[in-house]
Order: C-alpha cells, then structure tokens, then sequence
C-alpha cells in the first residue's frame, strides 16, 4: 500500500522537499487507521465502492446482508471538482472516470496535473503542488464558482 502512495525513484525525489521528507515518511501510516487500509484493500479486492466488509455474520447484523451494500453514488449531489494524475495508483484515472460517470451533474470539473510522474502523496507533499493544483484549487474556493 504504501508503494503506491509513493514510488522511489530519482525522478519524485526531485520533486519532494528532500529536507522534509523524512518528517514525513517518519508519520506513515500515523493518522490511518488500520480499518482504513483494511477498507481500501477491500475496494480494491471488490472493484466497486461499498461499505466495509466485516464478514458474512457481522455484515448481517450490520447491514441486514451477508455482503456490505454499495454506496449510491447517484444520489451525490454536491458540486465536486476531481483532481487526477496519470500516474497515480490510487485514484488512477480509469477510477476517477468510473465515478465521474456516476455522480454525473455535480462533477463540475476535473484537474489533470501536468507532471509526471505524480504519485497520490505527491497531492500533499510534492514541492510544486502548488502551482500544480493548489493556485487552482484556491480560486475554485476563493470564486466559489460552482456553488
């Protein structure tokens, strides 16, 4: 898991503050639970978006099924803008298009960074995140432009 958030290699080195990425990998996984890596495996075991999967007996008593439900993301209405890179392993851009397709009218606009590689960590930690995605995002806040 923790692969995919980051790959080594001489390429996203550059792109981190080589000074602070110690601090940060110090903090990996500190403020995920294990329930939280538990569920992303397990969406990434079931290729939908579904609750999490205690098992056949608790899912029942949880649930009222043997199988966690889906979310239905139809009924997301909030004005949503998607951020994507094409080499992320997380959210990877087939996924982002998945959901896009889904929840429709409330994706108002979706931001490909323009570098590669950018890894899912990168969105936090990369030295140019900034005036990657941030710049943009802070206008979309700042302007309020889609609600």
């Amino acid at each position: 898991m923790i692969y995919s958030l980051i790959k080594f290699d001489a390429k996203i080195l550059l792109n981190f503050y080589q000074t602070t990425l110690p601090g940060y990998l110090a903090h990996i996984p500190d403020a995920i639970s294990g329930k939280t890596f538990s569920h992303e495996a397990q969406l990434a075991q079931y290729g939908t978006f579904r609750q999490y999967d205690y098992g056949p007996f608790q899912n029942y008593f949880t649930y009222g099924t043997f199988t966690p439900p889906d979310y239905d993301l139809k009924l997301f209405n909030i004005p949503s803008v998607f951020v994507v890179s094409d080499t992320d392993t997380i959210a990877t851009p087939q996924d982002v298009e998945k959901v896009s397709k889904v929840i429709g009218p409330a994706l108002k606009e979706t931001i490909k960074v323009q570098f590669t590689p950018f890894y899912h960590l990168d969105y936090v930690i990369a030295s140019d995140a900034d005036k990657l995605l941030y710049y943009r995002m802070i206008e979309i806040m700042d302007n309020q432009l889609y609600g």
